[in-house]
């Protein structure tokens, strides 16, 4: 049997509180972290994600308070990014309460800094987050950095394969054309990326309904779906989508 499917709600967050933008702009305040981690859990989430988008400093300090106070209490893993640039902000995350950090616009300006993280902290504890942009030009997708403002110019493919010879136990696939727009996820990006590597991959940008989660995690595509929009607004709730996806004959866990 395959493993089963993970649902992981994600939250960003701006100077402690938790937001949600569309393509990570135009964000509104939204609530305390803690207490959306708390119903996150309740409601049968497998992991958590936490993703810092603010400006400016004393970014880590803040996004390390909030690891610290979810942690006291909330028992499932939890995944943290934002302003990741060096292994001494990994540790610190760590150290936290993080399982798992998030590692992106810092591993793409140096990619050494990938290979010296998993040889310091092991692959389980190092994720590749890529964000990507669809190119016009050629029907690719373009590797962005800075909350996917930035483009680089580096074809998704070629960094994906190279964050997992590097080691990392996790990629983060985000689409930010489909981020916030509820138009579901880029399949064909998802098919693209499941064929080139064996590396767990979840992937976020665009669920609308249960359906759009179903065609992401269906057999050979993505082990497991970041999820945002539906559930901050209770659209869906987690165990919902849950329900449906076992109803589909998914290997998802209780």
């Amino acid at each position: 049997m395959p493993l089963a499917r993970r649902i992981i709600p994600v939250f960003d967050l701006v100077k402690g509180r938790v937001v949600k933008g569309i393509r990570m702009q135009a964000v509104d305040d939204r609530a305390d972290p803690v207490e959306v981690a708390r119903a996150f859990v309740a409601q049968g989430a497998d992991e958590l994600a936490m993703l810092d988008v603010s400006g400016g400093g004393g970014r880590g300090d803040t996004l390390a308070d909030v690891l610290a106070r979810v942690s006291e209490r909330i028992f499932v893993p939890v995944t943290a990014g934002g302003g990741i640039g060096n292994c001494q902000d990994i540790r610190r995350m760590l150290d936290a309460g993080a399982d798992k950090v998030m590692l992106n616009t810092a591993a793409v300006l140096e990619p050494e800094f990938v290979l010296r993280a998993v040889n310091r902290f092991g692959s389980e504890s190092i994720v590749g987050a890529v964000d990507v942009r669809r190119r016009k030009s050629d029907d690719t997708w373009e590797v962005c950095i800075h909350g996917g403002r930035k483009g680089t110019g580096i074809d998704v493919r070629v960094w994906v394969q190279q964050l997992a010879d590097y080691g990392v136990g996790e990629i983060i696939l985000t689409s930010m054309d489909r981020d916030g727009t509820r138009k579901g996820f880029d399949l064909p990006l998802i098919e693209t990326i499941s064929e080139i590597t064996a590396v767990p991959l979840v992937v976020a940008g665009g669920a609308a309904e249960p359906q759009d989660i179903e065609a992401a995690l269906a057999p050979g595509l993505a082990d497991g779906a970041m999820v945002a929009s539906i559930f901050h607004t209770g659209d869906h709730t987690i165990g919902g989508v849950k329900e449906f996806l076992a109803m589909r004959g998914m290997n998802i866990r209780p």
